[in-house]
């Protein structure tokens, strides 16, 4: 387990968030709800979240964002730093989403 990649597609929603829950609720159906309080910081490119998730407790997640040419060995060394910085070893890492971590517990 380490660093993931992960792509993603931005898309403007003018509907008012409720509608948009709705309409995503009705087409894809409801696993779970994740109740998330999220500080984000930035360090150059990297984002720095902070969740404090209902039922789990407080998470820290680094998320660096490169330039769609841009390979992955800049982005994986900055996360090395940042881990040794917070003092984090590969068993601290959680392979799964909250989603998964709620449905986990029962």
């Amino acid at each position: 387990m380490g660093p993931k990649t992960s792509h993603y597609t931005l898309a403007p929603v003018t509907s008012p968030p409720e509608l948009l829950k709705q309409a995503l609720t009705h087409a894809l159906g409801l696993k779970a709800v994740v109740d998330k309080r999220r500080t984000v910081w930035l360090w150059d490119n990297v984002r720095i979240h902070l969740d404090e998730v209902a039922r789990l407790g407080l998470f820290l997640e680094f998320e660096a964002v490169l330039a769609d040419d841009a390979g992955t060995a800049a982005g994986e060394q900055q996360l090395a730093t940042l881990m040794r910085e917070f003092d984090l070893d590969r068993q601290d890492l959680v392979a799964g989403s909250y989603v998964d971590l709620i449905l986990d517990q029962g």
